[in-house]
């Protein structure tokens, strides 16, 4: 008998199971997006003494961190109160869409420590999590576009001014953090 070593052939990635670890991956990184604004929001309204009727700014903010920064950054101060308002009239208040991440996550959680895991089950509870981000900026974008529709023309000319100019310029630094490196002037 001869020393025949017996070759198995190389297995190809499968290309499906390729895009569906990419389109995981950016599940993945849109779910921890979504629950970085909710825990700044959360953090924000917690540093600052909770929810109050007069916390105008971090209504402000809220609508900011569901993406519409540059939109609402072109608005005047009181413009922004009234968005920040009807936003948090709209979506609800900060702390309740927190305690709902939350549970959503520790469902994820949940899911990821089960034995069997079922990936469906957490591809399901992610994409619910999207969806519930995407109905906030459904909720932002009717405020803002609301707005501007109420504006009369020379207002809605002076806006498109300011919102060039805040597509202009890059979002700001806090320039109190300590990691070492210089703030951008």
């Amino acid at each position: 008998m001869s020393d025949i070593k017996t070759q198995t052939p190389q297995s190809k990635p499968d290309p499906k199971s390729s895009s569906k670890s990419r389109r995981m991956r950016w599940i993945l990184i849109a779910s921890l997006g979504v629950n970085l604004a909710i825990v700044g929001l959360v953090a924000g309204a917690t540093l600052r003494g909770g929810y109050h009727d007069s916390d105008v700014r971090a209504r402000a903010m809220q609508s900011r961190d569901f993406g519409f920064g540059p939109y609402v950054a072109a608005l005047e101060a009181p413009e922004r109160r009234m968005i920040g308002r009807a936003f948090i009239g709209k979506a609800g208040r900060p702390d309740k869409a927190h305690n709902a991440a939350q549970a959503k996550f520790e469902a994820i959680l949940d899911t990821i420590k089960a034995d069997p895991f079922d990936v469906q089950t957490l591809k399901s509870q992610m994409l619910m999590q999207l969806d519930d981000l995407a109905e906030l900026q459904k909720i932002g974008a009717d405020v803002i576009t609301d707005h501007i529709a109420a504006m009369t023309p020379e207002a809605r000319a002076a806006y498109a001014v300011r919102l060039d100019q805040a597509l202009q310029r890059p979002p700001r630094r806090d320039k109190s953090r300590d990691d070492g490196r210089p703030p951008k002037p």
